[in-house]
């Protein structure tokens, strides 16, 4: 049962390693088949922005919704194409801007409750379909490490 600082210290902390990986590498090289750290970022950004929805929708009273439901992939292809456009200056800026949103909707959200159950944005297609808040989140910061780490690998 974590509270809800020791989520925003885990939330920060991964936010920092990529901010410290993207300071020591080159943002051009490409990281997975025609993904660079640009799309990285874009994508991340796009997950941040899913969780704000389901949060934001949880604590006004609503049952957060399944963005993904067309599988991940799909998803992803979708939130990395709608940021496609963006320069990797405001990507970036996308990226920090909407881990500031998760985390004030976080605040937002009563201490009593980051052990709730929610339904994940992505679904059940990477294991259980829901899970307590502080679940959710968790995995979302170690989303970011993965990525921060492949980013180094490549």
């Amino acid at each position: 049962m974590a509270s809800k600082q020791e989520i925003v210290n885990v939330l920060e902390a991964s936010h920092k390693e990529m901010l410290d990986v993207l300071n020591n590498t080159d943002v051009e090289k490409e990281v997975y088949p025609d993904w660079t750290v640009k799309e990285v970022l874009a994508h991340i950004a796009g997950w941040d922005e899913a969780i704000i929805a389901s949060l934001s929708s949880f604590i006004q009273g609503g049952k957060p919704s399944v963005v993904a439901v067309n599988g991940i992939d799909a998803y992803n292809a979708d939130s990395v194409a709608k940021r496609k456009k963006l320069s990797l200056d405001a990507t970036f800026e996308d990226w920090e801007h909407q881990r500031d949103h998760l985390l004030a909707t976080l605040y937002a959200l009563p201490e009593k409750q980051v052990d709730d159950i929610i339904n994940f944005p992505w679904g059940a297609e990477e294991g259980a379909g829901q899970g307590t808040i502080s679940e959710m989140l968790e995995r979302i910061a170690a989303h970011e490490v993965r990525h921060a780490n492949d980013i180094k690998k490549a």
